[in-house]
């Protein structure tokens, strides 16, 4: 038992160095999105802080499954990992609604750039940097049998695919090259849905304890 709970805490800490984490890089895309004059990176930037929503759920999850068991939970709460991992893929399956939205208001219009260097970093500097602790997230949630963190750690590494499409996005802006923006915006979302619904077969699965 005193195992499991040193798991738990791991996970729970790694959970919380990504709040952290991604929390910086949302409010430096807010900020240089503004600035910039780009809606793709501040539409990137809500879809990120969806990311901490489902962060913050995930380290709940860890932080409730640490108590020991009682009269009214007899077998503990492990189980609140697997509920928090249900309600992380609804969040995931809000952020695809949230880009393919966006995606397909892309194709019709553009976005005014005003520092497109600047604004192309940070897209670049996002991807880098969710990709590398996505794999962290992934090893860690291996480790501890944890699937809320590999199902962040998953979504995470897509990041270096909208990050990318968000660069892309940013210079076709620029240059008020048609479409290219939206349909790369729609492609990305598709991945997302994937990744959302893997990660509520899972938790449905785990909560009904199929073997």
């Amino acid at each position: 038992m005193k195992k499991e709970i040193e798991k738990l805490g791991k996970g729970q800490k790694t959970a919380g160095t990504a709040i952290w984490l991604e929390g910086a890089l949302v409010i430096a895309k807010i900020i240089i999105g503004l600035f910039s004059g780009s809606i793709v990176l501040i539409s990137d930037a809500i879809h990120s802080a969806s990311d901490i929503l489902s962060i913050i759920t995930s380290w709940l999850g860890f932080k409730i499954s640490q108590k020991k068991a009682d009269k009214r939970f007899a077998y503990g709460y492990y189980k609140a990992e697997n509920l928090g991992t249900l309600i992380i893929s609804f969040l995931i399956l809000y952020a695809f609604w949230q880009m393919i939205t966006h995606g397909y208001t892309r194709l019709f219009s553009f976005s005014q750039i005003k520092i497109p260097l600047l604004a192309m970093s940070i897209s670049l500097l996002d991807a880098l940097v969710l990709f590398f602790f996505g794999n962290y997230e992934i090893k860690i949630g291996k480790q501890i049998n944890a699937q809320s963190l590999t199902a962040m750690g998953k979504e995470n590494k897509t990041h270096i695919f909208s990050s990318t499409a968000v660069f892309i996005g940013i210079l076709a802006a620029y240059y008020q090259i048609p479409y290219i923006e939206g349909l790369i915006t729609i492609i990305i979302s598709f991945l997302i849905l994937k990744i959302g619904l893997t990660a509520l077969k899972d938790s449905v699965f785990s909560l009904m304890d199929v073997s």
